[in-house]
């Protein structure tokens, strides 16, 4: 596990950069969902998608006789960064946080709204808070027909017991950290096999990275003067299938090429065959 280098989670200095790394022994199943950082800066404001593995709990505090663990999950807003949370005494890293409060269409319980003088009544009975339990669940927001990942859960303002109706949810801000993390895991890359032209002969790879698409190519000994067909397929080497490399279509072959070739001209064929880490 890799921790932020300025992360420190303290009762009275407060909670600084609450977000961690962690490495599998072995990746996840292809089947396991994935999801994009979310990017941008705009958050607030907008509706977000609450999930976590918390204590299952009624608006006023009641418990639910759940089974443990149960993934649950609703809707809140993002109401502010936690900045403005300074002038109540709140220490950390506010600004990399995104605090929403749990709204039952009352003024009285819209705490957040009385603080920041922004009315917001909640969105009705899909309103969700966290729970203790739920510190490293996602929250997540809308992008066309996706979920982003815009904050993790950190911790819960409020009363005994905490979840309640009133309470303030705080989730780390993923925006703020995306050039860590992408430096941290390599993900963002553009392998040279995605681009429309194949490389040069001598500048096809004889080694890849983790994470990179790779070409292949395959050179005729001699000119063609008929149809010349190439075939090739995946087998389990340090990659598996299935949790390291995506097949196309479930089946273990990543391109067939077909081609008529004139009399004279030799053949260089190059097959691009993406690695999903």
């Amino acid at each position: 596990m890799k921790t932020y280098p300025a992360y420190m989670a303290d009762d009275l200095e407060g909670y600084w950069h609450d977000l961690a790394l962690v490495t599998l022994e072995r990746s996840a199943p292809a089947s396991a969902d994935r999801y994009e950082l979310y990017r941008e800066d705009d958050e607030v404001g907008q509706l977000a998608f609450l999930t976590g593995y918390g204590e299952g709990m009624y608006p006023y505090g009641t418990p639910k006789n759940d089974p443990q663990p149960t993934l649950r999950e609703g809707l809140n807003t993002v109401d502010a960064t936690a900045e403005p949370m300074s002038a109540r005494g709140w220490k950390g890293s506010l600004e990399d946080q995104l605090v929403f409060d749990y709204d039952d269409g009352t003024i009285r319980n819209d705490t957040l709204g009385n603080i920041l003088g922004e009315t917001h009544l909640g969105v009705g009975e899909y309103e969700a808070m966290l729970t203790p339990g739920d510190s490293g669940g996602g929250l997540f927001l809308a992008d066309e027909d996706d979920w982003l990942l815009a904050g993790i859960h950190t911790f819960i303002s409020g009363d005994q017991p905490v979840g309640t109706v009133g309470d303030i949810g705080v989730s780390t801000r993923i925006s703020s950290y995306t050039d860590w993390i992408d430096q941290s895991t390599g993900v963002v890359q553009e392998p040279e096999a995605r681009s429309t032209e194949p490389p040069s002969r001598d500048s096809v790879p004889m080694e890849v990275s983790e994470g990179e698409g790779v070409w292949f190519m395959v050179e005729l000994g001699s000119p063609a003067s008929r149809e010349v067909s190439v075939d090739f397929y995946t087998r389990d080497g340090t990659a598996e299938a299935g949790y390291d490399v995506t097949l196309q279509g479930g089946m273990p072959i990543c391109l067939s090429v077909r081609r008529v070739m004139p009399p004279h001209i030799s053949l260089k064929l190059f097959a691009a065959c993406a690695h999903k880490a």
